[in-house]
């Protein structure tokens, strides 16, 4: 169970560590909201207190997280076929976290699908630092800062919420219109949650993003060339 003795026994045993990489991938993308694995995850965090939506999306997801980084850069070494398949999961986990938000009315449950979509960014950047092997050090650095700037800013997001809830007991947007009219304070953290959580520039999540996309290129290019 010692991590640092795991790649050198795993490597001797075959097909089999597959399986057994897949069976971690699949817990671990559980909590992390990873599709097929997220229709728990809009129930949840829509349920759950506000301050306790925070926590989920901002740490409890992050374990998944950092299960699914162990499985893919330690434990495997990067190994291509896992690689390739987090990065394709990614992608779903990705669209499909946006397209769901975008269809949402309850603002929770908005801030909830955008948290899964978010999540696919970072899976697909621990895809991307197994694919680029020894070149993977950008990849590296997209994933830690996007990571962080979700943490920080989806929180605060969600927090708002829990604040616009305590005021109006209503969730849906279209209820909401003209309440934060004269609430400078609270206008203010939504807003900067907003363009933060979006990776405007200025904010740590554009370069984050930044970082990913030219990864992305590199991995295309050493790819494509071979």
């Amino acid at each position: 169970l010692n991590i640092d003795l795991l790649p050198a026994k795993v490597e001797q045993m075959g097909g089999i560590k597959y399986v057994i990489s897949v069976l971690m991938l699949i817990g671990f993308g559980v909590k992390a909201g990873m599709v097929p694995l997220h229709a728990w995850l809009p129930q949840a965090y829509a349920a759950a207190p506000s301050s306790a939506s925070a926590i989920l999306s901002g740490i409890l997801s992050k374990t998944g997280v950092f299960g699914i980084l162990m499985v893919s850069s330690i434990i495997m070494k990067g190994d291509i076929y896992i690689s390739t398949v987090l990065v394709v999961l990614g992608f779903m986990t990705m669209l499909t976290g946006g397209l769901m938000a975008v269809l949402q009315k309850p603002l929770k449950r908005i801030l909830a699908y955008s948290s899964m979509s978010q999540v696919g960014y970072i899976i697909t950047g621990i895809g991307l630092i197994g694919l680029l092997g020894e070149h993977g050090a950008i990849a590296v650095y997209g994933t830690i800062l996007f990571l962080i700037n979700h943490t920080l800013f989806k929180g605060m997001l969600f927090l708002c919420s829990g604040i616009i809830n305590r005021s109006t007991h209503e969730q849906n947007i279209n209820l909401l219109k003209g309440f934060g009219r004269h609430r400078q304070l609270l206008k203010l953290a939504f807003f900067i949650g907003m363009i933060g959580i979006t990776g405007m520039p200025g904010f740590v999540g554009f370069a984050g993003k930044t970082l990913l996309h030219e990864a992305l290129g590199e991995t295309r290019h050493l790819y494509h060339s071979s």
